[in-house]
């Protein structure tokens, strides 16, 4: 569509037969070797089903994916992007925690309370094998941080209060589970979300400003920087408007709701406790996103490449 609507690239595909300026479809290898790069440095695909793509701004898509979209095809786009990383997070992630952690006054049948604990600690230990798959892959440990940070906010801002069985374990901070409250709300909403925000787009036009392509070619940390810097917004808005959707479903019932709720908490506990706030991309650590990024397309390899597009 974006290539037939553009006059000089209908020009191109017609005289061409849509394989790219020389008719080797070099451009369009090009564009998805770049996506899948972009993807291997935020954790790999199976982060990115969680998270989402970067594509929102200029950058990420005429420097990526050499396409400039129109407002209404982004807009589509972002919509069918949110409802995959919906579905991942409800299946992969918050299924499984078990409903009889949170007090029910219509349940009619006693619960053991042993029993639940024991499905809190296999769903956790679920949960981190999943995670711990794609810890390692490129900056997946600084992603996780950050969309466990934005779990919290979202949580704090719009969550219900939770009560939980007497003797339930649960990792998730009690203050997550004590629902929003007005000056809880302001709290977080004027003393941390933006703040965080301003934070970010001064760190994003700081990166900007001191990009220098000059010096950029010899200096990878550099470029780096800047693409997180540009790119983590869009994940930590993806990661809200998700995890929001997740535990404000209206076609789920209450209790169903407040389950999402409780086991989003222990979640965005598991994701800061295994990520790491991000600092700066300096030698060390390019090496060892080199070294696991390495590691990660020999696995692809093994595994016949499969993943979702």
């Amino acid at each position: 569509y974006r290539t037939l609507s553009n006059a000089s690239k209908r020009k191109q595909y017609d005289a061409t037969g849509g394989k790219g300026k020389d008719g080797s479809g070099g451009d369009d290898d090009m564009a998805q070797k770049k996506r899948e790069a972009i993807r291997m440095f935020f954790g790999g695909d199976q982060l990115i089903d969680l998270v989402g793509d970067v594509r929102r701004n200029n950058f990420n898509r005429r420097f990526i994916d050499d396409a400039d979209f129109k407002p209404v095809d982004l807009a589509v786009y972002n919509e069918r992007m949110e409802d995959e990383c919906l579905r991942e997070l409800l299946s992969t992630y918050l299924d499984g925690f078990p409903e009889g952690a949170i007090v029910d006054s219509d349940r009619t049948t006693p619960i053991r309370i042993s029993e639940v604990n024991e499905e809190v600690m296999e769903w956790q230990t679920r949960v981190r094998r999943i995670v711990s798959a794609y810890s390692n892959v490129g900056l997946a440990r600084q992603v996780l941080h950050a969309v466990g940070v934005e779990y919290e906010r979202i949580l704090a801002i719009y969550g219900e209060p939770i009560a939980l069985n007497t003797g339930v374990k649960c990792s998730a901070p009690k203050a997550l589970l004590d629902g929003r409250s007005a000056s809880r709300t302001v709290q977080v909403v004027i003393g941390e979300k933006a703040p965080h925000m301003v934070v970010r787009n001064l760190e994003k036009l700081k990166a900007a400003v001191c990009l220098n392509p000059a010096a950029a070619t010899s200096n990878p940390s550099m470029v780096l920087d800047f693409i997180w810097r540009l790119s983590v917004t869009e994940l930590e808005q993806t990661a809200s408007r998700v995890a929001l959707r997740a535990i404000r479903d209206v076609s789920a019932s209450p209790q169903e709701r407040r389950r999402r709720q409780v086991a989003l908490a222990e979640l965005s506990a598991i994701f800061i406790g295994v990520g790491i706030k991000y600092t700066v991309v300096d030698k060390r650590t390019i090496d060892r996103m080199t070294e696991s990024i390495h590691d990660y397309q020999i696995k692809r390899q093994q595994s016949g490449g499969n993943k979702k597009k």
